[in-house]
């Protein structure tokens, strides 16, 4: 078969817009076939794992009076029989991995394993919320007051974007809203024989995560001129990055924690900012540093971007207008490390990457006409590579494997084209491949 009806035959095998193939010169890449399901429902991953603890060989079970193994297709139907079809799919596809196997890997049929991942998010999509209210009342004397408010929110994962306005006309108003959001991934590896049933080899790979967060905030005040009377608006997004190995290992980490703020206001007197970001700190724990590591390994460009948000980290203005920042955490285990992943008949490993995001607003102002807005909007790119795969004989590894997820709202300092450049410049440095992450979400194998 000729080179090209080989790419031909290839692309056919894979979803539209997941084309893959290797950089480089050289001898031709082993045509990708369509990745496995690798990413199931929540509630199937909590299923999985506590069959692997519970019904996996071990010396206790073997002694006959121990009860029958149980498959697992008849465990999740005896648990939560609704995600009987999602099961019965995932052991189809492992014990025809198994049957199958792979000529470049040589393992013998009888027990295979496959990486499972779980996506979590709240909110899971994109979802608005608004409110607010107008009093323009006619106003016959200065005991009278016109105020205007309006909140808008939209979230989707750890990604969000809004703004709060507020208008008041004599007296004094105020207005303050947080919201706090997250995507969690979290995988582990499954091994079954053609049976169903857990298999008492074992089997370890790599995770490799990639995860950059940005956002922008923006502050304005207009009081018409400073006059006895002021207009202060603040915001701050914060973010924290956590990888939770397995239980009973070692204590959850922060591969970074950090804080973007802004504060504007239009008046003779300063306003604290600290009131709002104290609130960002004391629920997302912000230090306003990345911890990545050897900072020497961080290229040119991030650091640029790091200077540029820790030193406009609090802006303040005195007069009518507006203070803007974008802010930028970045992690990558390309460059400080993987993690290991392991599965054994005695044990099953959860790990467990969430990604929160807290988003604080305060707007408030008293005397003549006084205006505030404070807008934010965010966003994220979250890939993983999961690679050498090391398995006892007999014992079928799954392929390589790499996944994406990433979600953008408008305003951005990310917007959808740089997120899907960031996702496939990972999975090109780190392992010479050239891939189209055109969709919010995709894996392949490699």
């Amino acid at each position: 078969m000729s080179k090209l009806l080989k790419r031909v035959v290839a692309s056919l095998l894979l979803p539209a817009g997941l084309l893959v193939s290797a950089c480089g010169e050289g001898p031709e890449a082993p045509a990708e076939v369509q990745a496995p399901q690798t990413e199931v429902s929540p509630e199937l991953f909590d299923l999985v794992a506590r069959w692997s603890q519970e019904t996996a060989p071990s010396e206790a079970r073997r002694s006959a009076a121990a009860a029958a193994p149980v498959d697992l297709v008849s465990y999740v139907k005896q648990h939560a029989p609704q995600l009987a079809p999602e099961a019965q799919q995932l052991h189809q596809q492992l014990v025809r991995a198994s049957a199958t196997g792979s000529e470049e890997r040589t393992a013998m049929a009888g027990c295979s394993c496959n990486v499972l991942a779980a996506i979590s998010a709240n909110p899971s999509v994109s979802t608005p919320e608004s409110e607010g209210f107008r009093d323009m009342r006619a106003w016959p004397n200065r005991s009278d007051v016109k105020e205007e408010f309006q909140w808008n929110i939209t979230a989707e994962g750890a990604a969000h974007a809004g703004s709060m306005y507020r208008y008041h006309y004599h007296g004094e108003s105020g207005h303050s809203r947080d919201r706090q959001h997250y995507t969690r991934l979290r995988t582990q590896l499954a091994c079954v024989d053609g049976a169903g049933l857990a298999c008492s080899g074992s089997c370890s790979a790599r995770m490799y995560p990639f995860v950059e967060y940005g956002t922008r905030v923006y502050a304005y005040g207009d009081t018409n001129g400073v006059w006895d009377k002021a207009a202060h608006t603040s915001v701050a997004d914060g973010v924290v990055l956590e990888y939770t190995p397995p239980s009973g290992a070692a204590a959850t980490q922060k591969l970074f924690d950090k804080l973007g703020a802004v504060s504007h206001f239009a008046s003779q007197s300063a306003f604290n900012i600290e009131e709002v970001a104290n609130l960002v700190k004391s629920a997302l724990d912000i230090v306003a540093i990345i911890k990545t590591g050897d900072y020497t390994q961080i290229s040119g460009d991030l650091i640029s971007r790091i200077i540029r948000s820790f030193a406009g980290l609090v802006s303040r203005s005195g007069t009518n207008g507006s203070t803007s920042q974008d802010m930028y955490a970045n992690f990558d285990a390309a460059r400080v490390g993987a993690y290991t992943l392991e599965y054994s008949s005695s044990s099953a490993q959860v790990h467990t990457l969430e990604l929160t995001s807290h988003i604080a607003v305060k707007n408030r102002g008293w005397g003549g006409k006084n205006t505030g807005t404070g807008r934010f909007s965010s966003s994220y790119v979250m890939a993983v590579a999961f690679d050498n795969f090391q398995c006892s004989t007999g014992v079928t590894p799954p392929a390589r494997l790499g996944l994406w997820r990433y979600a953008t709202i408008d305003g951005t300092p990310h917007p959808q084209a740089t997120l899907q450049q960031l996702a496939q410049d990972f999975f090109r440095v780190a392992y010479g491949l050239s891939i189209n992450a055109q969709g919010s979400s995709g894996q392949f194998t490699f």
